[in-house]
């Protein structure tokens, strides 16, 4: 009788659905979203994110808070590493084989690895039929690519086509190396358990911190509003997420 491990499934369900969302984004649409966000960005609540709150009534409503937050990191770091040119240069690639799984394209890529290549497990690729440069028309055939393995030459990576983009298939493409961005601590955050967000009473070992009252006034006088926020989360004792962005 096979045993079925409840929460490894669904570890792998949440697994393929940030990826599924993440693969599915348009990488120039993306760009253009993060300049226009730039100039008013507001509270977030244009963004569909939501304010953070100390306790939450339920996994789903703790997920409606912290999810947003999760994916709108992610398109930062991408964004991020594009205008920190932390890119190498485009590298010419062909398609060797190409199968799917669960909906998604899993092609095997061949191409002219350096010595001391970078890319790794869970990295994030861009893949596109002609390269981006500045002065031509944009690329209207490119996707991102999650980088799954690699041995030598031949580079295994997951593609979700059914979302914002459409169209790579198996002709030559170009691969730019190494990632945009590694995903593994990202990844990792999902399949952490949500129910530390929960409202529960506090042990005797969980008790607010105090400290002194010059002491505090110090610490408000040079600290901005969110480094405040995150010191009078840290001095309850509670459990919280800390999202850098």
């Amino acid at each position: 009788m096979a045993i079925v491990d409840r929460k490894s499934l669904e570890e792998e369900a949440c697994i393929l659905r940030f990826c599924k969302i993440v693969l599915g984004w348009d990488y120039v649409q993306l760009l253009k979203e993060s300049k226009k966000n730039s100039r008013n960005i507001g509270d977030g609540s244009a963004l569909g994110l939501r304010k953070v709150k100390d306790t939450y009534t339920d996994i789903d409503d703790y997920l409606a808070t912290f999810e947003p937050l999760l994916f709108e990191e992610v398109k930062a770091q991408v964004v991020q590493g594009r205008d920190e040119e932390e890119v190498s240069e485009w590298k010419f690639a062909i398609v060797r084989e190409c199968s799917e799984t669960d909906g998604f394209s899993i092609p095997v890529v061949g191409y002219k690895a350096e010595e001391g290549e970078s890319i790794s497990q869970n990295d994030l690729l861009l893949l596109s039929k002609t390269k981006f440069q500045e002065g031509t028309r944009l690329p209207t055939t490119y996707a991102f690519a999650l980088a799954e393995h690699r041995q030598g030459d031949l580079l295994r990576v997951r593609m979700w086509l059914d979302g914002e983009v459409k169209g790579i298939n198996t002709d030559e493409v170009v691969v730019s190396c190494p990632r945009l961005l590694s995903m593994h601590s990202l990844i990792g955050n999902l399949i952490n358990d949500p129910n530390r967000a929960t409202d529960s009473s506090p042990s005797p070992g969980e008790q607010s911190w105090k400290i002194s009252r010059p002491l505090m006034e110090f610490i408000e006088t040079n600290h901005n509003e969110s480094q405040l926020a995150a010191i009078h989360a840290s001095l309850s004792r509670k459990a919280f997420v800390l999202i850098q962005v």
